[in-house]
């Protein structure tokens, strides 16, 4: 059970509205518990356990607008942060942007929630851990990671009628491998931490290791690559960052011009949000109350949306698109990782990547390295590991030169929201240099 239900945050948020002096009240209430059991050198580290909630309280009269939080949900801690919330509307500048706040909404029920992974024990995240380790001891390889677990519950609720509700939970396990002159790594996600096999992800972490020992020099230069799931996860995302409606009328990102709903990229190419997904469910709703929906952001090639905030739609006469909580990049369903491998003469193949920066963001160009797996491709075969390379590549080209694909899976990297993503093959992926380890 989440730490409050559905009916007692109405009541809750009802009898605070009631005590409204301004016309306009939005409360917002969002309760976090994350758990982290964190692993070193084969064993546990740390344990740690967070628990956090805020109310925020935001406020309006005339375009006037104010907001106070509290971490207390007593009723005269609400009433408290009302008042203050109030008084600093009053005396506020108006807002040219100010928009009254949504009114009811219909939202989608995402099947988030899974309470044994919102209140999973430290002994059951031990459990995990443990097997990860004990695989890790046996080829004297060093394990290190985190298995994660948590809830998330959000309540929003306005005197305009609007009453939102979103529980859900998280789970994420990964793992990084280090053996004598070699690293590998692999992580996953879900809602339900059944879901997540950790003996499954020890088992990839440490053929990579095997696979990458004695890594050999290699010269920056064009490569035909293939990029797992992970890597091309934490690009497209970057990508994905500057779909935003009022910074490509701004004439800042890569669609200003008149870009947007032209195709820029090959049939092949359809990036989709969908909150119903029961792989990598989204949220009911956005930070301002806006319903999450499936949306196609690149439809074969196509740029047919971006994310619009409220008052940019409106003045565009546009649909206000909220951030989504997931992404997912189609694939060729009939493709497996072996067989894009099979078919490459020459190549390289990255696990994932490592401090990926904007170079020029109006032409989607990045840099960022290769690591923990980083393999040279051979006559369709694994040749060893290389070292790892530098890479300075936009994305735009290298979708554009993207020559096959596998089934999507999941993936969640460093920086990267969790999706599901296929790996891809593409052709003159641009590494400037090698590094030395």
């Amino acid at each position: 059970m989440p730490f409050i239900t559905p009916d007692a945050a109405q009541k809750l948020t009802a009898d605070l509205l009631q005590k409204k002096k301004a016309p306009d009240v939005q409360v917002t209430i969002a309760y976090r518990r994350s758990a982290v059991s964190r692993f070193a050198n084969n064993a546990i580290t740390q344990n740690t356990q967070v628990e956090a909630t805020n109310i925020r309280i935001d406020c309006s009269f005339e375009g006037r607008s104010g907001a106070a939080s509290t971490t207390s949900l007593a009723p005269e801690a609400l009433e408290d942060a009302l008042r203050r919330a109030e008084t600093l509307a009053r005396v506020a500048p108006p807002d040219p942007e100010y928009l009254p706040a949504l009114g009811p909404q219909k939202y989608l029920k995402p099947p988030g929630y899974f309470q044994q992974t919102a209140q999973l024990r430290a002994e059951e995240r031990a459990k995990r851990v443990l097997t990860i380790t004990e695989k890790a001891a046996k080829v004297q390889v060093r394990a290190s990671g985190t298995v994660e677990s948590g809830e998330n519950v959000i309540v929003l609720a306005n005197a305009q009628g609007l009453f939102g509700y979103d529980a859900s939970s998280s789970a994420l396990i990964g793992t990084t491998m280090t053996a004598s002159d070699s690293s590998g790594w692999a992580r996953d996600t879900a809602s339900d931490i059944q879901l997540l096999d950790p003996a499954l992800l020890a088992d990839r972490a440490l053929e990579q290791t095997r696979l990458g020992a004695a890594p050999k020099d290699l010269p920056a230069g064009k490569y035909t690559v293939i990029l797992a799931p992970a890597a091309v996860s934490q690009l497209v995302w970057f990508l994905y960052f500057l779909m935003d409606g009022r910074s490509t009328l701004d004439g800042v990102t890569f669609l200003s011009g008149g870009k947007l709903g032209q195709k820029l990229l090959p049939e092949t190419i359809t990036l989709r949000s969908d909150p119903m997904n029961a792989r990598v469910p989204g949220a009911q709703f956005g930070g301002d109350g806006l319903p999450q929906r499936p949306v196609h952001w690149i439809d074969k090639g196509v740029f047919q949306e971006v994310r619009w905030d409220r008052y940019t739609a409106q003045k565009n006469n546009r649909t206000p698109t909220p951030f989504p909580a997931n992404l997912i990049l189609e694939g060729d369903e009939t493709k497996s990782i072996a067989d894009l491998i099979q078919s490459t003469e020459r190549g390289i193949f990255v696990t994932h990547a490592w401090y990926v920066r904007y170079i020029k963001p109006s032409e989607t160009l990045l840099t960022g390295l290769t690591r923990d797996g980083t393999f040279l491709i051979q006559d369709g075969k694994f040749a060893g590991g290389v070292k790892n390379l530098r890479f300075n590549e936009s994305v735009l080209g290298m979708l554009e030169r993207t020559v096959a694909s596998t089934k999507p899976v999941t993936a969640v990297d460093n920086e990267a929201p969790p999706g599901l993503f296929p790996a891809l093959k593409i052709r003159d992926f641009n590494f400037v240099s090698a590094t030395q380890f």
